[in-house]
């Protein structure tokens, strides 16, 4: 499963989401989305990028923060779970 988060609470969110994650037993990777496009764009240059995707498949959560600069046009691939954490502000 992958969780993108974006928004003025997103980094507490994505840490309780990634305790909560880790507390029922699950492999989180967590990255903001610069980090893990410079990660992928490293791997391509240097022919790992194979390793890096095993990688990120072996996790059974990956938490992208601070994809606010990604134009994201709903809906979100269907692996993605979309999370507007600035929209549920008040358990809103």
């Amino acid at each position: 499963m992958v969780a993108l988060a974006g928004g003025v609470i997103a980094r507490r969110a994505a840490g309780a989401t990634r305790h909560a994650a880790v507390t029922a037993g699950h492999r989180v990777r967590c990255s903001t989305a610069a980090e893990l496009v410079e990660t992928l764009y490293q791997g391509l240059a240097n022919n790992s990028i194979g390793r890096v995707i095993d990688r990120l498949l072996r996790k059974n959560w990956v938490l992208v923060d601070e994809i606010g600069f990604a134009p994201w046009a709903p809906p979100a691939p269907s692996c993605c779970r979309v999370l507007d954490l600035d929209g549920m502000r008040g358990g809103q």
